[in-house]
C-alpha cells in the first residue's frame, strides 16, 4: 500500500479581470498541469476519474494507493494580503478589505481530495472553494462557488489488454454566490442574509474514457 501527502501551493500574480468572467475548473492535476495538460493516456491515480478513467487500467494488479492528507491551493498576491490581514477564507469576511482595496482583483482556490485507488477503481472526494472578486465604482464583482464532489471510476481492458474503457460517475453539490452586488446593500447585511444570496444545486454526470493499443 501506499500513503501519500500531499501539499501544493502555487502563487499566481494575477493581473486585471472581472470576477463574474473567471472561468472555475472542476479540478485541475498538479501533474497534468506540469505535462501543460497533455496527460489522457499518462495521468495515474485519483486524478484518473477527471481525465480518463480508462487509465485506472494502469495500475499494477497488487499496488493500491490511499490519500488521506490533499491540499492544493492557488493564490493571487492580492488575495494573499487580503486572507493574510483577516486570517480568513471566507467570502463574507472579506468583503470590508475588498471594498477598501478597490480595483484590486482576489482570487483564491482551496481543495482537498481524499481518495482511495486500486486497479480498475477509484474513489475520491473532492471540496473545492474558489472565489474571484473585484470591488469597483460601489459594487462588488463577484463569481464564488463551493463544490464538494464525490465520484467513482472503474475501467476493464478487452482484447488481450488491446482496448481499455473506463467510466467515471460524478454528483456536484455546488453552493454558487455571481454577480454585482451594492456596496450599501451588502454592507447592511448580516453573515447568514448574505449567505442567503447563494444558489445551490445537485448535478450527476459520467465521463467515458478509452485507451487503445494498436
Amino acid at each position: 500500500p501506499k500513503v501519500k501527502p500531499y501539499l501544493l501551493v502555487m502563487a499566481v500574480w494575477a493581473g486585471m479581470a472581472l470576477g463574474i468572467d473567471e472561468v472555475f475548473d472542476l479540478y485541475n492535476s498538479p501533474e497534468c498541469l506540469a505535462r501543460g495538460n497533455a496527460c489522457t493516456t499518462v495521468v495515474t491515480g485519483y486524478a484518473s476519474n477527471y481525465y480518463n478513467p480508462a487509465a485506472l487500467t494502469q495500475f499494477k494488479k497488487k499496488k493500491w494507493e490511499l490519500n488521506l492528507v490533499v491540499l492544493e491551493t492557488n493564490l493571487g498576491y492580492t488575495a494573499i494580503s487580503n486572507m493574510g490581514q483577516n486570517l480568513t477564507t471566507g467570502l463574507y469576511q472579506l468583503i470590508p478589505k475588498l471594498q477598501q482595496n478597490e480595483g484590486n482583483y482576489h482570487f483564491s482556490s482551496f481543495l482537498t481530495m481524499p481518495s482511495i485507488t486500486f486497479r480498475n477503481f477509484s474513489f475520491s472526494i473532492l471540496y473545492n472553494n474558489q472565489v474571484a472578486a473585484v470591488s469597483e465604482n460601489g459594487q462588488l464583482d463577484v463569481n464564488a462557488r463551493t463544490d464538494l464532489v464525490p465520484t467513482i471510476g472503474f475501467a476493464q481492458q478487452f482484447a488481450g489488454n488491446l482496448l481499455k474503457l473506463g467510466v467515471t460517475a460524478k454528483a456536484i453539490i455546488r453552493n454558487e454566490t455571481k454577480g454585482l452586488l451594492d456596496h450599501l446593500e451588502i454592507n447592511a447585511e448580516d453573515e447568514a442574509t448574505f449567505a442567503a444570496r447563494g444558489k445551490e444545486g445537485l448535478g450527476i454526470g459520467f465521463d467515458l474514457g478509452m485507451l487503445l493499443t494498436l
